[in-house]
């Protein structure tokens, strides 16, 4: 997996966490 890709997952696990409904 590329840098970009682990940045993204986590960035979308942290949304997740705000956020989990959306």
């Amino acid at each position: 997996m590329s840098n970009i890709e682990k940045i993204i997952n986590e960035a979308w696990k942290i949304k997740d966490q705000i956020n989990p409904n959306s």
